[in-house]
């Protein structure tokens, strides 16, 4: 076998290696590309319409509407982080029955738009659903989402008990 012979086998070798990888690294991108855009278009086709009002208690209501919201990130806190400036305490609460003891996330809204919890006042939180009943929500229940479609949440600005006087 001559060397150009040989030569030509090895550049044919080294091209055919060349294509393989090349094609390997395209279609591994255009595999990533479409994990991520499947998964986005996944989330597109569960959007909900849901309204979050912000009672200030002295006659202000804001009223927000969001006609799309990714379905698993529907939760009463996070509509109200995007449509106001919020500050929240998060701490651990403990629920215990007989047979099992379990850690779950809370959440304290200590402050809504600058309008802090403070002297008696706090910001509770109401959950309309479809048919127009109005329930509250408990700390633990600002994480979870949202049941379905058509729900709106309230904040509301409560006077719970009087400022203690010193």
């Amino acid at each position: 076998m001559s060397n150009s012979t040989i030569a030509r086998r090895v550049g044919i070798a080294v091209g055919g290696i060349l294509i393989a990888a090349f094609a390997l690294f395209v279609g591994y991108y255009y595999w990533l590309f479409a994990q991520s855009y499947g998964s986005h278009l996944g989330r597109i086709e569960r959007l909900w319409n849901l309204a979050v009002f912000i009672d200030y208690g002295n006659g202000t209501v804001e009223i927000h509407r969001f006609a799309t919201v990714p379905r698993d990130e529907a939760t009463p806190l996070s509509l109200l982080e995007e449509c106001a400036d919020v500050l929240v305490i998060y701490s651990l609460s403990l629920k215990a029955t007989p047979s099992n003891q379990t850690m779950h996330p809370t959440v304290f809204v200590w402050s809504i738009n600058g309008v802090n919890s403070t002297g008696g006042y706090f910001w509770l939180t109401y959950l309309r659903s479809p048919n127009g009943v109005w329930t509250p929500l408990s700390p633990s229940e600002l994480l979870e989402p949202l049941p379905g479609n058509n729900y709106a949440v309230s904040w509301n600005y409560t006077q719970i008990s009087p400022s203690p006087t010193l």
